[in-house]
């Protein structure tokens, strides 16, 4: 998920990394934040029941400055400072934005009438419900919601539906892979829809992380892990599809087998880029249009990672 850029410098990358996100989980376990006279909108509550939802770290990157070539993707390649933290809380339906460059205490316990707190409006991030698209209860076992990405909402992008746009993307991308499906790509149900709009996509839960079954995997395993992937991306390219943001933590493995997750930044094949791409150290620098090679590179970078048991 890429980070507010506004006031970045020309050869600063931003990517952010959870504190917590429930998007991984089925529930949200997390306790009420509480305070008193916090201020949201502008305006004063006297009892407000807020309660941290995603709490993400913002980053910068840059390349190291050893001369290493930047081009190729990996760890290693580059180094990354502190910049902020994006909170969203939520009050019943209602969610609200605010940052804070305090990195130590935890959301639940800052002090609510010291920040700025924004209504993010339903429409900047929810997209309507179209024709075409397939609808699911929003029940189902063994799945999860992906809900949108509200970190990456800005009050100074208020009224654009940014937000909106890319879940709605991310719905007909899967929609696709829904009616194509492979062993090695996450499975997707459907749209969960309220009030004639997408609040969140239908996922299956799909395994444990890569980076946490590397370890302990004997050789044989790594590399079976990788031609696992291997199929899933040849799979997405038949469809003319292309990841483009293929990395360890978007792969899941279930039993023995890896399963390709996280299309937020997937595209057709020749669909710019868009919004909110910036390079990282498992992103190909310099990207602007979808292109088989984005996967390639990566994957020949995730295929060293693996064998090396996720030492790089």
């Amino acid at each position: 998920m890429s980070a507010e850029n506004s006031s970045c410098d020309s050869d600063a990358d931003f990517d952010q990394t959870y504190i917590f996100d429930p998007n991984e989980t089925s529930t949200n376990t997390d306790g009420d934040a509480v305070a008193e006279n916090a201020v949201v909108s502008g305006r004063a509550d006297p009892e407000p029941k807020l309660k941290p939802k995603v709490d993400v770290e913002v980053r910068s990157w840059r390349r190291k400055a050893d001369g290493a070539d930047g081009s190729s993707p990996g760890e290693g390649r580059y180094e990354s400072n502190f910049r902020h933290r994006v909170i969203i809380f939520q009050k019943g339906k209602e969610y609200f934005h605010t940052t804070t460059k305090n990195r130590d205490i935890l959301a639940q316990n800052l002090h609510l009438g010291a920040l700025n707190l924004v209504r993010i409006p339903p429409e900047d991030v929810y997209p309507k419900f179209k024709q075409g698209l397939t609808e699911v209860p929003d029940s189902l076992p063994n799945t999860y919601i992906r809900e949108p990405y509200l970190t990456s909402w800005t009050p100074e992008e208020q009224g654009q539906a940014l937000i909106a746009d890319l879940l709605l993307e991310q719905a007909e991308v899967y929609e696709i892979l829904k009616n194509h499906p492979h062993p090695n790509i996450r499975q997707y149900y459907g749209c969960v829809v309220e009030d004639d709009r997408i609040i969140g996509l239908r996922l299956a839960k799909s395994g444990t992380s890569l980076r946490k079954v590397l370890p302990n995997a004997s050789l044989a395993e790594k590399k079976m892990y990788y031609e696992g992937i291997e199929k899933g991306i040849h799979h997405l390219h038949q469809l003319g599809l292309v990841h483009n943001d293929l990395k360890p933590w978007k792969i899941l493995v279930k039993g023995n087998t890896p399963i390709i997750a996280g299309f937020g930044r997937c595209k057709r094949e020749g669909e710019e880029m868009g919004r909110g791409y910036e390079a990282s150290p498992w992103i190909v620098d310099g990207l602007k249009v979808a292109c088989k090679e984005n996967d390639l590179r990566c994957l020949e970078a995730l295929e060293n990672y693996i064998l090396k048991g996720g030492d790089v």
